[in-house]
């Protein structure tokens, strides 16, 4: 769902940065991605609280989390609000859950 998006936004008005931590091999889409964007960060066995810290340090305006409640997600990462704004998306039509 969502590389129609990183296929398509205004590359002189914005920078974009994805995060992932699925583990095992890359795989094409992970590629393709990576080709799409301004910094594709693959950090399969990072800490919440290190990747927070990472996000952090990309000094990011707006901070989007795509995984919501699946396999392999990082939602406890907002917890530690790396980005000044944040919001959950994409993933199904309820609250993630997190009362932060």
């Amino acid at each position: 769902f969502t590389m129609p998006l990183l296929k398509a936004y205004d590359r002189s008005r914005f920078e974009v940065y994805c995060y992932s931590y699925k583990q095992g091999q890359a795989d094409l889409a992970q590629q393709a991605m990576a080709g799409l964007v301004d910094a594709f960060r693959w950090r399969p066995d990072i800490s919440d609280h290190d990747a927070a810290q990472m996000i952090a340090d990309d000094q990011l305006d707006i901070l989007i989390e795509l995984g919501g409640s699946t396999y392999m997600n990082k939602l406890e990462v907002m917890a530690y609000k790396p980005a000044p704004l944040q919001a959950s998306w994409l993933g199904y039509a309820h609250s993630a859950g997190p009362s932060t």
